[in-house]
This record gives C-alpha cells, sequence and structure tokens, in this order.
C-alpha cells in the first residue's frame, strides 16, 4: 500500500453511505468539469492523456 493509503470506518447508517456517494459523486463531476473547460479553451490538446491500459 502508498503511504497516503489510510483506514477509514465503513460508512454503517444509510444517510451516511449516501453523503460518501454524494461526495464522491461531486468530486468526479468537478473534475470532469474542469477537463471540459481545459479542453475548450484549449488550455489541454485532446489527445495528450496517457491511458495505462
Amino acid at each position: 500500500m502508498s503511504d497516503r493509503a489510510q483506514e477509514r470506518r465503513v460508512p454503517a447508517s444509510r444517510i451516511s453511505r449516501l453523503m460518501n456517494y454524494g461526495g464522491l459523486a461531486a468530486g468526479l463531476s468537478m473534475g470532469a468539469l474542469a477537463e471540459v473547460t481545459k479542453r475548450s479553451l484549449g488550455l489541454k490538446e485532446e489527445g495528450t492523456s496517457i491511458n495505462c491500459f
């Protein structure tokens, strides 16, 4: 495991799981929006991404 990996508690209640997944969805949405903005402004070229697979 990496040095940044941390042990976390599993959300037990339905509300806490909803909040956890909501935060994950918000983070992914913000990342996608930032990527679209960079590409539309010409700050990043579309063919420069690295695919590990």
